[in-house]
């Protein structure tokens, strides 16, 4: 999903550059001199200037009167990508089979998270509940043995 992400926004720059390249058109087509030509690529910006010259150089032995209007021409065929906006965007990044997958996997996953959950109340409610019903078991060794009490009543089967 990145990666169709990164491919969208890099669509999108271009087309913003190329949209940017056509409005400079119309200046390129009124110009009739080389110096006219050269000082409007002089005022663009360093990257436009570049790629403007690289693409559509003067070549030699050409009409200068004509170099702003093959410049303008040039501009002009360049198309921009087609980018898909908000909604498209969305869609166009996100593939239906593979998000139908991973939506039916998630679901099975709470489905199973939810059966755990209900198993591990169960264990603890019986839990609980064993312990209530268990009977305290008492220390029969205390009644054998009881203790000696103090204060007269002593062991009456040793005076017998």
């Amino acid at each position: 999903m990145q990666k169709r992400l990164d491919e969208i926004r890099e669509k999108r720059e271009v087309k913003r550059y190329i949209e940017k390249l056509c409005s400079f058109a119309d200046e390129f087509e009124e110009a009739k001199k080389k110096e006219i030509v050269e000082t409007l690529l002089d005022h663009l910006e360093p990257e436009y200037s570049c790629f403007i010259q690289t693409k559509w150089p003067l070549q030699a032995g050409e009409d200068e009167s004509n170099w702003g209007a093959r410049i303008a021409e040039g501009i002009l065929a360049l198309k921009p990508p087609a980018v898909p906006e908000k909604a498209d965007e969305f869609l166009a990044i996100v593939d239906p089979e593979a998000f139908d997958t991973s939506l039916e996997r998630l679901e099975r996953l709470d489905a199973m998270i939810d059966r755990t959950i209900k198993r591990l109340m169960q264990v603890r409610t019986m839990k609980q509940m064993n312990g209530r019903l268990e009977p305290k078991l008492i220390d029969l060794s205390a009644t054998r043995n009881p203790p000696a009490q103090h204060g007269g009543t002593e062991n009456r089967s040793t005076d017998e």
